[in-house]
């Protein structure tokens, strides 16, 4: 996109009320561009507006985004070394009360014994992945205080309902594969990526907060992904930011702005608000 469709798009996040604007990225660049480039304008665009960033940044070979080969060990640290170095060489990209996602959601590496790995498991087991989680969160804060980068929030990772929770699976339902002492890593902030497919929101938070009675949640995303006409996504917005509507609901990112041939964005082609635009609007504005 151009300087500045990209700076209409950005001007629609802010008008839609937010306060932040989630940005993905990766470390190093697919073979369609350069990641780097096209991440600055975004964040630039962003600074323009007063707008606060949050960077989800991944490694390509993670999951094995954009034909990259998957692979769990290549930078000799897990891919921490090619984070630390991106920190450090892009930190005048951050501003103070910025929020920084090492790896949006990490358990789509896969877990050995917990979930689909694909051609191989980032992760031997859940221990594993919880010892994961918090060295990358420390090395990231490690990484901006040596980049002399202040008061970046680190985490906001994107777990989904089955790792939190056990959702929608008896035999796990009330069970989470984070442990206590990732979450205390995590500033006792637990992300969810939720689309709440199968049952209400208000139900699955509910069931999230009893399984995590002193921790607070974000929802890093959430959007009409599955429904198909404007009144069902005014509607569908209604019901969930409704749900969303408690005390330890910290922060709420609708995914996503688009324009796309999807269900979810905001805004048309031209630019043009959607019908559940206003809706969107009515609850980061505190009108509903």
């Amino acid at each position: 996109l151009s300087d500045a469709t990209i700076a209409q798009r950005v001007a629609k996040v802010k008008e839609a009320g937010a306060n932040y604007i989630a940005i993905s990225s990766f470390y190093t660049n697919p073979g369609c561009g350069n990641a780097l480039t096209y991440l600055t304008k975004w964040v630039t665009a962003a600074r323009a507006e007063g707008l606060k960033v949050w960077f989800r940044l991944s490694d390509l070979s993670f999951e094995g985004d954009y034909s990259t080969t998957k692979a769990r060990d290549p930078d000799g640290a897990r891919h921490m070394k090619t984070m630390s170095d991106w920190i450090i060489a892009n930190k005048t990209l951050f501003a103070a009360d910025d929020i920084f996602t090492p790896q949006p959601e990490p358990q789509n590496g896969g877990i050995s014994g917990i979930n689909s790995c694909g051609s191989l498991c980032q992760f031997t087991s859940a221990s594993d992945f919880n010892n994961w989680l918090r060295q990358a969160t420390l090395t990231a804060k490690l990484s901006l205080q040596a980049a002399d980068v202040t008061n970046v929030k680190v985490g906001y990772w994107g777990f989904d309902g089955f790792i939190t929770w056990g959702n929608d699976n008896p035999d796990h339902i009330g069970t989470s594969k984070i442990e206590a002492k990732t979450v205390e890593f995590m500033d006792n902030l637990i992300t969810i990526d939720h689309y709440n497919s199968a049952e209400s929101m208000a139900i699955d938070l509910d069931q999230a907060r009893t399984q995590w009675p002193s921790a607070d949640l974000c929802i890093g995303e959430w959007g009409t992904i599955d429904q198909t006409t404007p009144a069902a996504r005014e509607a569908a917005v209604i019901d969930r930011f409704t749900a969303f509507n408690r005390s330890y609901i910290k922060c709420v990112n609708y995914w996503h702005l688009g324009p796309d041939g999807t269900n979810e964005p905001l805004i048309n082609s031209d630019n043009t608000n959607k019908a559940h635009f206003d809706e969107v609007k009515d609850f980061f504005t505190g009108v509903r």
